[in-house]
Parts: C-alpha cells; sequence; structure tokens
C-alpha cells in the first residue's frame, strides 16, 4: 500500500510511536518538534472566549496533572470537535507554558489515537535545542547523477503524465522502482509549471517533487519567450513552496527543460538562479539548501559564471539579473 507523503511532520512521528514505542520513534517526534520550532511555524490554540477575554482549554490526566492543549494542523483541531482556535508560533507557546503556574505542560491533538503529553522538563530542552541550531538558507552546485545525493528531496523535470519518460525522468524512475510510477499515477499528471510530490522509495532522497518545465519554441513570434519564461521560473517557485509546505530543507534541482524540452541553457541557468534567490530571500530564516545538480561540465561551466556574475558584479555592466528579472516577468522595455 501506498503511503503518502505528510505534511503534518510532528502527527506523522506521534502517530509512528503510538503504534510501535521505541527510543528511535521517541527521538522521531522531538525532531519534528525541532524542526517546525526552528521554521518558525505555528500551533492551533483552542480558546474559549467569554466577555471579550480569551481562556486556553485544559484537560488533566490520570495523574491530575494539568495540561494546555495545541493541534498541529487545522483537520487535527476539527476532528477532536473545536472551531474555534488561534495560531501562535510554536516556541512562543510552549515559552508560555511554562510561565503558567499549575501547569504541567502540553497535550498534542488530544482526542487522536495516539495523543502525546509533553512535560515542561521536556519543553525546556526543546526550547534550548531550536535556539543552538538554527537553519541557514544555501546554494551549491553538484556535477553528477542526481539520484545519488542523500538530500531531503530531488527535483524531477517530468513531462505532463509523470509517467515517466528519457533524460532524467527515466534515470529517477529507474533509480525509485516500481513504486514510484505506482505513486504517480494516482497523481494524475501535472499542468506546465507547477508540481507535485512522492516519496522517494530506493532513492537516497526521502521525497521526488516533480515539475514540468515549458518546451522552448524556437519558432515563437514572442523574441523574450515570455510564456516559456514565466513557466519555467514557476517551476523552481512551485518545487520551493512545496518542499516548505513538506518541512524539507535539502532540495536538488536538475536543469529543468534544458534537454529534450530545448530551452537553452544559459537562459535557463539564469531563470533557475534569480527564482532560487529570490525565494531565498523571501524566507531569509527557512534553512533551504538548495543544489543545482549539472549533468556535464556544459552545464556546471554556465551555472558556475552565473553565481559568480550575481556574488561578483561588474560595476560598471549592467545587473543581469535585474534585467532577466524583469523580462521573465514580461516587463522589460525594447
Amino acid at each position: 500500500m501506498i503511503k503518502f507523503p505528510n505534511p503534518d511532520i510532528i502527527a506523522d512521528a506521534i502517530n509512528s510511536y503510538g503504534n510501535a514505542p521505541s527510543t528511535d520513534t521517541l527521538t522521531k517526534v522531538l525532531e519534528a518538534f525541532s524542526i517546525l520550532m526552528q521554521e518558525a511555524a505555528e500551533v492551533l490554540i483552542p480558546v474559549v472566549e467569554e466577555d471579550e477575554q480569551v481562556s486556553l482549554l485544559t484537560l488533566m490526566n490520570e495523574n491530575n496533572q494539568t495540561f494546555v492543549i495545541g493541534f498541529t494542523s487545522e483537520y487535527q483541531a476539527k476532528a477532536a470537535g473545536y472551531d474555534t482556535t488561534i495560531s501562535r508560533r510554536w516556541t512562543d507557546y510552549l515559552s508560555m507554558i511554562l510561565e503558567i503556574e499549575g501547569c504541567a505542560g502540553l497535550c498534542v491533538n488530544p482526542g487522536d489515537k495516539f495523543p502525546f503529553s509533553i512535560q515542561k522538563l521536556m519543553i525546556n530542552a526543546l526550547i534550548a535545542e531550536s535556539e543552538k541550531e538554527a537553519f541557514k538558507n544555501s546554494i551549491s552546485l553538484f556535477k553528477g547523477d542526481i539520484t545519488t545525493l542523500k538530500v531531503d528531496c530531488i527535483v524531477n523535470a517530468a513531462n505532463n503524465s509523470l509517467l515517466g519518460g528519457g533524460g532524467v525522468d527515466g534515470a529517477i524512475h529507474a533509480a525509485a522502482g516500481p513504486d514510484l510510477l505506482a505513486e504517480c499515477r494516482i497523481l494524475q499528471g501535472c499542468p506546465t509549471g507547477q508540481a507535485k510530490i512522492t516519496n522517494g522509495y530506493k532513492l537516497p532522497a526521502k521525497y521526488v517533487i516533480h515539475t514540468v518545465g515549458p518546451i522552448y519554441n524556437v519558432n515563437s513570434e514572442d523574441p523574450r519567450h515570455t510564456q516559456e519564461r514565466t513557466e519555467l521560473g514557476s517551476c523552481y517557485r512551485s518545487c520551493l513552496e512545496l518542499a516548505k509546505v513538506f518541512h524539507i530543507h535539502s532540495i536538488a534541482f536538475p536543469c529543468i527543460s534544458c534537454g529534450a524540452y530545448g530551452y537553452p541553457l544559459d537562459e535557463a541557468t539564469k531563470i533557475a538562479f534569480i527564482e532560487t534567490v529570490q525565494w531565498l530571500n523571501e524566507n531569509p530564516n527557512y534553512g533551504m539548501q538548495v543544489t543545482f545538480v549539472c549533468f556535464n561540465d556544459e552545464a556546471y561551466n554556465v551555472y558556475e559564471t552565473v553565481i559568480n556574475k550575481a556574488q561578483n558584479p561588474d560595476p560598471d555592466a549592467p545587473n543581469f539579473m535585474t534585467l532577466f528579472a524583469g523580462m521573465a516577468q514580461g516587463q522589460a522595455k525594447n
């Protein structure tokens, strides 16, 4: 049976721990908390509103200890019968719990099959750990086989059917095994410029994000190829946004659309770099390690040149990143 990726990583880890309690599965739960705290993610808190005052809801365990409540998702809150919630960052909420007298800690997803309670001692440890290990954004280059990379996620340059093909698409399906194709069949394809996620199966990467790049029209009446530029840029942004939903912190991109789809390598590289840098700047504290994977020396040299130009711009020349970004958005002037 296919187990689909679950963006609710705390609930997923708690479920694994409930089904098979062990030190390893408990560690996975605590790691999930740590990840969300470092991402500045939010928890849903059920409340009661009376006379313009908001009160936290609590419950008591079998040892007569009082816990406040938190939910990992809207689905969990509604399933437990709570419609009125507020959201706060995990770190802020856990810090507040430490200050509540008579409160033993936090109960996560009460009403679920495996509710999980965290005592104040563990809350202190989680806060200390999240402050010690800060995520950082980065960009790097790699020349070689994308299917060998030990990252959270690799990106597949797929076709609209998502049912495999040649080039990097075929290589990823071959390395992942037949379960990848079985899961892709359920996704019912993907529009150009968008992205969908699956498990990685036999790959070192936990996930594969499939995105469909544009076919470059050499006979286009638009000399700027505005549609292709927009769609290719959307591929990178869609992948990064989807990766964030699934708490992915290391992702490897192939040269999307540069094979059979015919996109000129130099232009495609600039779009890839611009979209990635813009996304990282918009998410400065998320901690995404981006690797651009190059299939040969030519691609590697082009990426290296683009990155070097961005890091060491010529003061007497136009800023190609600014000009190219404008063109990609259809704003370039004749």
